[in-house]
């Protein structure tokens, strides 16, 4: 509401260059005020599954709170991965693009999903060698050296015997399919969805 002192723009001004001749200096000279309480609404999200529309939900807001608070955090190694979307990783979208993604828990990624993988690893779920990429060690190593030829002979030797434990997996150099590279890849490929 616009009191004495505040300015109204008046409708019936002229806006173009002959428009400065027939404004009121007074008008010119005082400032107006814009009301700006009140934020545009928020563009809402269009959230879908299965290709229909999620409804909107009301909350009762008292139990969600307690429900929040009462929550345990949920180790990230349980949260799960995406394995799939339709529009490619690293892809600027604009405003309101719909892009479908495809997440699973790790217990059900196979090592099949890799280019690269030990045959012993083929049919397993990736979280079958859980205890060697949370060894500090053995991470450390898989983590410093992106070329399995660099890997130096103590920290090979441990992850070969670390993948003998924990999936049965027998290393051979004789066969590229077995060798240690293969072995390597496959375990800096579960690494990445740690």
């Amino acid at each position: 509401m616009a009191n004495q002192n505040d300015s109204i723009i008046n409708p019936n001004l002229a806006i173009g260059p002959a428009a400065g001749r027939n404004l009121n200096r007074e008008f010119v000279e005082r400032d107006f005020i814009l009301d700006v309480a009140t934020p545009l609404p928020a563009t809402q999200p269009k959230i879908g599954r299965g290709g229909f529309a999620i409804p909107d939900v009301t909350f009762n807001h008292n139990f969600v709170n307690a429900f929040v608070n009462d929550l345990q955090p949920l180790p990230t190694r349980n949260e799960p991965r995406v394995v799939s979307q339709s529009i490619a990783p690293k892809t600027k979208v604009t405003p309101n693009t719909t892009v479908d993604i495809t997440m699973t828990p790790r217990s059900v990624i196979p090592f099949d999903v890799f280019d690269v993988v030990h045959p012993a690893l083929l049919g397993k779920p990736i979280d079958i060698v859980d205890s060697i990429l949370h060894d500090a060690t053995a991470r450390q190593t898989l983590l410093r050296y992106d070329n399995p030829n660099d890997v130096p002979a103590a920290e090979r030797t441990n992850l070969i015997n670390q993948l003998q434990v924990a999936a049965n997996v027998t290393v051979n150099d004789a066969n590229a399919n077995t060798s240690f590279s293969t072995a390597f890849q496959s375990l800096r490929s579960a690494l990445a969805f740690d």
